[in-house]
């Protein structure tokens, strides 16, 4: 045990008082703070979670589409179940949000194609990562990838209009699709936009004006920029050309941002007017980014680590009893007019600023400082189920699959092994899929009703829709039953085998797709597992 947690814990152990009052120190990574009673994290964030769960309608841009603001506080609340492994809060979530992909579908998910609105992408694919339903997923990728349709000649978003809020709106959905499927394409996208607004928006001071005509260090505004070049480090790929830039752009920012931290822990609406007034969501962005910071190391803990504990007592001094933060802006377009922002009204409990407490409630929890994109996927089932060890004799997972198993050989499916199954599992599903298709994902296999006592599949696998042990075989891609091999257009791409052990049998008549087929399995997956072999054409 670290020695000044002893010491503590003597010197606690004697003073009473002291004990009442203060609550042991708390780590995440290398952040370290000493919380006052009702200033725990997981404390706070449940807080702020229920309050948002409270609420009986939706944040909504009208009446269709959830609301960015709604997105980013429910996105978090999901993180913040999962970290704590809160079942109750995790289902409460589902019970609201879970509608994204079928009843509520009209209601939650927008068809309007703008940079507000293909952000609530950052929820499904959340929801995905937490739970492993494969809905989520791929409405999170039509929203990421719709976000990315007919892209401007530089290469960047047609949804680019140079405001500072867009740098998260943007950043945060692709880099979150990055973190759900691993596909580098996600984090170049993420990194192009980001530099290309740094480049044209940041100023020597290492803060952002709200746009290239408006010169003001809108709080806020700068917030999201911090959050976004935060979210963005947290999984780009050390090796990845943009990451030095995009890192310089975050000291430069946050160094400055340390020298207008108040006296009292906030920061202003308008971040370097010393005479406006501290505003409460810009301060938990801010806070958020250093807690990150400090936790990854890109920030000297020495030196930030009292800002941020300054911070988060502010923050949790602005928190009234029901989980509202006090002190918010409201929702600020560009204007040239100082007294424009000065004026804005303030609110109480806004989700604008819900939403970055709860960021800091789940960074002060997560004492992960690796993320592994396409790995960190608890597939949640009330806890998190069991994983299958999936393998094949002719490939080495990450490795190339031979020709032989491809179009352009025999095209025929490889064998495959895997290991025990949990108790109760009644039967075993296998999906094969290549994600890197132009189109969207392509399946190339689907199975499902394997008996429970199965454990391998050999070389060459029956097409025929049903055999004799039960098994059944679903449509493909290819428009039939049985494997369809790979067959790429260009470059290499990514093949995943997935198996799942089930509590049920799928019940139907005719065979199934994929995406019918994750419905039915929704609820019921005991187990998963994948492998991932890559091909290229030569």
């Amino acid at each position: 045990m670290n020695t000044y947690i002893k010491k503590y814990q003597i010197f606690a152990t004697i003073t009473v008082l002291i004990i009442a009052f203060w609550a042991p120190l708390v780590f995440a990574g290398q952040v370290q703070i000493k919380y006052k009673q009702g200033q725990k994290p997981d404390e706070i964030g449940l807080r702020v979670a229920n309050n948002l769960l409270s609420r009986k309608d939706y944040m909504l841009y009208g009446k269709h589409g959830l609301h960015y603001a709604e997105a980013c506080t429910s996105y978090s609340a999901f993180r913040l179940a999962g970290l704590t492994g809160n079942k109750e809060l995790m289902e409460k979530l589902k019970k609201r949000y879970g509608g994204m992909i079928d009843t509520d579908k009209e209601k939650l998910v927008s068809k309007v194609q703008h940079v507000d609105h293909n952000v609530e992408g950052i929820l499904p694919l959340e929801i995905y990562m937490q739970t492993g339903n494969e809905r989520f997923l791929e409405l999170g990728l039509y929203l990421a990838d719709k976000q990315w349709e007919n892209p401007q000649p530089d290469g960047l978003t047609n949804q680019t209009r140079w405001w500072i809020d867009d740098m998260y709106m943007v950043g945060m959905l692709q880099i979150q699709a990055y973190r759900a499927t691993g596909d580098i394409k996600y984090a170049d996208r993420a990194a192009n936009q980001i530099t290309a607004y740094i480049e044209k928006l940041q100023q020597p001071t290492g803060l952002f004006y709200h746009g290239p005509e408006y010169h003001f260090y809108w709080g806020r505004g700068n917030g999201w920029v911090a959050s976004s070049l935060t979210e963005i480090l947290k999984s780009l790929p050390n090796e990845h050309p943009k990451r030095p830039e995009i890192m310089n752009s975050y000291l430069k920012m946050m160094s400055t941002l340390l020298k207008y931290q108040t006296e009292n822990g906030m920061w202003r609406q308008l971040i370097d007017y010393e005479y406006s007034w501290a505003e409460s969501s810009c301060t938990a962005m801010f806070t958020y980014a250093m807690i990150t910071g400090v936790k990854f190391g890109w920030l000297e803990n020495e030196k930030y680590q009292p800002s941020v504990e300054k911070a988060w007592k502010a923050l949790c001094a602005h928190l009234d009893r029901e989980g509202n933060l006090r002190e918010i802006c409201v929702g600020t377009g560009q204007k040239d007019d100082i007294e424009f922002y000065l004026k804005r009204p303030r609110v109480v409990g806004d989700l604008h600023g819900q939403a970055p407490m709860l960021w800091c409630c789940c960074e002060l929890l997560d004492t992960t400082t690796v993320l592994i994109p396409g790995k960190n996927l608890p597939a949640y089932k009330g806890e998190k189920v069991m994983d299958i060890k999936l393998t094949s004799t002719a490939f080495e997972n990450d490795g190339m699959i031979p020709s032989k198993y491809t179009c352009d050989g025999d095209d025929i499916s490889p064998p495959l092994k895997w290991d025990s199954v949990p108790d109760g599992t009644v039967s075993i599903a296998l999906i094969s899929d290549d994600p890197d298709a132009p189109r969207g994902t392509w399946v190339h296999w689907v199975l499902y009703n394997l008996p429970p006592d199965k454990k391998e599949l050999p070389e060459a696998f029956p097409d025929d829709e049903t055999l004799g042990n039960g098994t059944q075989q679903g449509v493909t891609d290819f428009g039939k039953t049985g494997y369809g091999g790979p067959c790429p257009p260009s470059g290499t791409h990514r093949y995943y085998f997935k198996i799942y052990a089930l509590d049920t049998t799928i019940d139907t008549a005719t065979a199934l797709d994929k995406k019918v087929l994750l419905e039915k399995m929704d609820g019921h997956i005991l187990a998963q597992g994948e492998l991932m072999g890559k091909y290229k054409r030569y």
